[in-house]
């Protein structure tokens, strides 16, 4: 595993359009961002995600060939469900496009409980056009325990292909956070870039 080199240039985000005012989170309105940036050659790209109460980890398929930084946000204690944001890169050789990608998960992942696709759109992610997905499906949390409810969870997956590789970025959720949680995930997009 490869170690994220993180810069600490300060980066601030203003949340007064996602909170009304009076809330905690108006008072707390300036969020510090840092920038992912790594040594692994897979990683060829930058995004910027908050320092606090988000960290990245970076790991290898062992028999699948992929380089995934995971971006391991806040944890549900009750539930013991983590918010997670993730990038994969794996090289593409079969031709397909991120339309084509998209449609190919949506089938592998369509068999579970209550699954649901909300939206299908394009989008332009690091100046590349990408095909992104918006589903629901239920769980049983937490997922150790004989007491385990159903839990709505949200997934939100952007696929795009550039230069011989296709890129996947999830961003995991439970339902009843999503709204709280989904502008860390619009930052991440919106900053995301290429180094070449």
């Amino acid at each position: 595993m490869i170690a994220a080199a993180l810069l600490a240039g300060a980066i601030a985000y203003n949340f007064d359009d996602y909170f009304p005012r009076g809330t905690e989170q108006k008072r707390k309105n300036m969020v510090q961002y840092a920038i992912f940036q790594s040594a692994n050659p897979a990683f060829d790209f930058t995004f910027e995600y908050p320092k606090v109460k988000w960290s990245p980890e970076e790991t290898q398929g062992r028999i699948e060939k992929y380089d995934t930084v995971r971006l391991k946000g806040p944890v549900d204690l009750e539930k013991k469900f983590m918010t997670l944001i993730s990038v994969t890169v794996k090289l593409e050789e079969t031709g397909k496009t991120a339309a084509d990608l998209l449609e190919e998960y949506i089938k592998m992942i369509s068999g579970g409980p209550k699954f649901r696709v909300l939206s299908k759109k394009r989008i332009e992610v690091g100046g590349e056009r990408a095909s992104s997905g918006l589903f629901e499906h239920e769980a049983r949390l937490p997922m150790d325990s004989l007491d385990a409810a159903p839990v709505m969870v949200d997934e939100q997956t952007v696929f795009w292909v550039r230069n011989g590789r296709s890129y996947r970025i999830t961003f995991r959720v439970l339902a009843a956070q999503q709204k709280t949680n989904l502008p860390v995930f619009e930052h991440v997009l919106r900053t995301f870039k290429f180094k070449k």
